[in-house]
């Protein structure tokens, strides 16, 4: 529904879904997080970041319950978080999680992956936005030397991390 721009419709489909989860299944599964993060995309498509973050941040406590420190889907819900906080302007605790994330994801994909790549450029833009020339240029250059396997241009800018993603908080190719 929200790749249809039907963003309305989408949030009370998530909204639902997190109170039938709610009273269905425990609290801790994987399902329940993924329903949080879902809506906590949609709400951040539409700028409502400060609704965003909390749905994300729970949802990375149940990621982080279910699978450990070191597994893909807390670093995906990292970089969600992280991607909230960059949009507000929170540029250090941003860096922090895209920090933790990269970490993740070097280890279980290594250096070349398209995740990888993706977070690097991430990282590169927040050091742009600080104004940390150096870091960005360094990053920057270093992603753009990559090419994704599935023609992702992990060079592009950002304009609002959101965007890029679908509906599982999976960033989608950049035009």
């Amino acid at each position: 529904l929200n790749e249809n721009g039907r963003h309305d419709e989408a949030e009370r489909s998530y909204r639902t879904a997190i109170a039938l989860y709610r009273k269905l299944i425990p609290q801790d599964d994987e399902h329940v997080a993924r329903a949080l993060n879902d809506l906590a995309v949609s709400l951040g498509t539409r700028s409502q970041l400060a609704e965003a973050e909390p749905l994300h941040r729970d949802a990375l406590a149940i990621m982080r319950r279910v699978h450990g420190p070191d597994h893909l889907e807390v670093a995906q819900t990292l970089h969600n978080v992280a991607g909230v906080l960059d949009t507000q302007g929170r540029f250090d605790e941003a860096e922090s999680l895209y920090r933790e994330a990269l970490a993740i994801e070097v280890k279980l994909l290594g250096e070349d992956h398209r995740t990888v790549v993706l977070t690097r450029t991430s990282l590169a833009n927040l050091f742009w936005m600080k104004r940390e020339y150096a870091p960005a240029d360094r990053r920057g250059a270093w992603a753009a030397s990559r090419s994704p396997a599935d023609g992702v241009c992990p060079a592009r800018a950002r304009s609002d991390p959101h965007r890029r993603q679908t509906s599982r908080g999976r960033r989608a190719a950049h035009p």
